[in-house]
C-alpha cells in the first residue's frame, strides 16, 4: 500500500495577526485613516456525516467514519452514491467584518487519474450530532452551489493526497448572512457534479476539513 505524506493543514484554531507599523521616523497626518489589521483563523470541522443512496434510511453519525465519501462508488454492485454534510462553529466570528473565506480538505482517493468535479453546497439546516440525517430526509437540505473544484488523488499512477480548496463570494455572503442572523453555525455539503458517473468517486480524510476565514481586527 502506498504511503502518503501528511497534508499540512492546521487542525486547531489558529490566528495570525498582520500588523501595520509605520517606518521609523514616519508620521501619519491626524486626519489619515488608521491602518486596519487583518486576522486569519482556521476553524476545524468536527461535525460531519455522510448519506448513501443504497441505504436511504441509514444515519451515519457512528458508522462509515473512516473517510468522507462523495460521488458514485461503483465497487458496490449497482453503485452507491454518497454525499457529505458538514457544519462549522462560527461563534468566534460574531461582530467581525469578513474579508475572505474558504473551506479546505484533504483528498486522498479518486476513481482514476481523470479529474472530475465535486461541488460545495450551502445547506439550509442545522446539523446536530446524533439526530438522524439520511439520504431520504436530507434531500431538502441542499440550498445553493457555492463552488466547484476538480482534482485527482489515486494510490498509484497519479497525484498523492492533495489539498482541495473551495472559495467564492457566495461562501462569504453565507457567513455574513448567518452572523447577521445571530446563527452560531454554518452548514455546508459536498456532492459530485455528476452522480451517475463512477469517475466522480472521491474520499477525503475525515479530520482534514477546516473553515478558513480572514476578518478585519
Amino acid at each position: 500500500m502506498a504511503r502518503f505524506a501528511p497534508l499540512t493543514l492546521a487542525l486547531t484554531a489558529l490566528a495570525v495577526v498582520v500588523a501595520f507599523t509605520p517606518a521609523t521616523g514616519a508620521s501619519r497626518p491626524a486626519t489619515a485613516p488608521r491602518p486596519v489589521a487583518q486576522v486569519t483563523v482556521q476553524i476545524p470541522i468536527t461535525t460531519w456525516t455522510t448519506v448513501a443512496s443504497l441505504y436511504p434510511s441509514q444515519s451515519n453519525w457512528t458508522t462509515n467514519r473512516d473517510a468522507i465519501r462523495v460521488g458514485r462508488d461503483s465497487t458496490t454492485g449497482s453503485g452507491n452514491v454518497w454525499r457529505a454534510l458538514m457544519q462549522a462553529d462560527i461563534g468566534q466570528l460574531q461582530g467581525k467584518t469578513i474579508v475572505n473565506a474558504s473551506i479546505l480538505g484533504q483528498l486522498f482517493h479518486t476513481w482514476s487519474c481523470n479529474p472530475s468535479p465535486v461541488q460545495l453546497w450551502s445547506l439550509n439546516t442545522h446539523l446536530t450530532a446524533g439526530t438522524p440525517v439520511t439520504w431520504t430526509n436530507s434531500q431538502s437540505y441542499w440550498s445553493q452551489i457555492r463552488d466547484t473544484r476538480s482534482a485527482v488523488s489515486y494510490p498509484t499512477g497519479c497525484a498523492g493526497p492533495v489539498a482541495l480548496q473551495f472559495q467564492s463570494t457566495g461562501l462569504i455572503n453565507d457567513l455574513v448572512s448567518n452572523l447577521n442572523a445571530n446563527k452560531l453555525y454554518y452548514s455546508f455539503g459536498l456532492r459530485a457534479q455528476t452522480e451517475t458517473d463512477s469517475n466522480s468517486w472521491k474520499k477525503f480524510t475525515s479530520d482534514s476539513f477546516i473553515l478558513q476565514v480572514t476578518y478585519e481586527q
